[in-house]
């Protein structure tokens, strides 16, 4: 048999194996500063890649803001924004908004898939980023945004050395799989490459232009399949919507994402309504009552008198008015839309035409 150096030179690699293990050493700790950092997961963020925001999303509430200017003419024109999830992309007709006022005021749908007030959040950047001014912004929400975002949750150690006491090898290395941050955080630092990505390009106004008053598409059926519904309520029980400790892990991170998309819309001078979108029956009865409370007092708390109005319409549709267990038909969108217009045509606020 041949001896090893002679059947594989190691000669040749002398020189790659240095810069090898430079590289290694720099990964390895750049992965330990970043878990020391952010620890396993950065709040309010997640670690489920399937509830990442898409490129797709985000590149289309880039390309609508970007052609929101030329679209209005007038930069005085009044207009509404209304932001959400697929709920309020399901649930909000912006040909419906047209009626609130005497001007027939133009609506932009910012909505994305997904759950968790952060991802509302980060759906509206785009627009923030240019500072627009709309008459109102209208932020559907669903109680059950106060849970987070799909994830994997985090042992409450991460020591791996602590369970080899109690000869639980396993659990040693479930542990030692939260180590590293990036392959446990790709999806979401994909998403953060993506996002910075798409905003350089709207920045150096390359970003495509598309119809700004044209909403998302609608990602529900009307009626969704009994098979569907059936895995739909699975995955919300599973992943902690009727669970009271879940929305205490989560909801204050939850609650500081839609405190500081407020406080933004607040600063362009833009009055914010939230509102709370209608849900069936045995969502309302299977979330956690103290959490609609703990919407209510978290706003008073951060915004004092200038707390947004909350519109509650979680019990305003009945249980036929939905394709699923989240998301209206498309009758329950066209009466819960009107429901809305009418609620805010009782309001003080007013989109009537500025005065050029």
């Amino acid at each position: 048999m041949l001896p090893l150096r002679t059947a594989v030179d190691l000669g040749r690699f002398r020189g790659l194996l240095p810069i090898a293990l430079l590289l290694a050493i720099f990964v390895v700790g750049a992965d330990l500063l970043v878990l020391a950092w952010s620890g396993p997961v950065r709040k309010g963020r997640t670690t489920d890649d399937r509830h990442v925001i898409a490129w797709s999303e985000l590149e289309h509430a880039e390309s609508q803001v970007a052609n929101l200017e030329s679209a209005l003419g007038d930069p005085k024109k009044p207009f509404i924004v209304y932001l959400g999830g697929s709920t309020a992309n399901q649930g909000i007709d912006p040909a419906v908004l047209r009626r609130l006022g005497p001007c027939h005021t133009p609506a932009m749908g910012l909505c994305m898939v997904g759950s968790g007030m952060s991802r509302i959040r980060d759906i509206a950047r785009p627009f923030l980023r240019r500072r627009l001014h709309a008459s109102l912004a209208l932020v559907g929400i669903n109680e059950f945004s106060l849970a987070g975002p799909f994830n994997q949750e985090p042992p409450v150690s991460i020591n791996p050395i602590a369970p080899l006491g109690h000869g639980d090898w396993r659990e040693s290395v479930r542990r030692l799989r939260w180590w590293n941050w990036f392959s446990t955080n790709h999806g979401d630092t994909e998403y953060m490459i993506m996002a910075g990505l798409i905003e350089a390009r709207g920045w150096l106004d390359l970003s495509p232009k598309v119809d700004p008053w044209l909403p998302p598409p609608l990602v529900v059926p009307d009626h969704a399949s009994q098979a569907y519904v059936d895995f739909q309520l699975q995955s919300m029980r599973s992943n902690g919507f009727f669970d009271p400790q879940r929305y205490l892990l989560h909801r204050d991170a939850e609650a500081e994402a839609l405190e500081e998309l407020v406080s933004r819309f607040q600063e362009l001078g833009t009055e914010v309504i939230l509102v709370l979108l209608p849900e069936t029956s045995t969502l309302r009865s299977g979330i956690p009552a103290e959490e609609v409370q703990f919407l209510f007092d978290s706003m008073t708390r951060r915004f004092s008198a200038a707390a947004p109005a909350i519109l509650n319409f979680r019990d305003a549709m009945p249980d036929e008015m939905f394709s699923d267990y989240g998301h209206l038909s498309n009758a329950g969108r066209a009466k819960f839309s009107l429901q809305l217009v009418q609620a805010l045509s009782d309001r003080p606020y007013s989109t009537t035409c500025r005065a050029n």
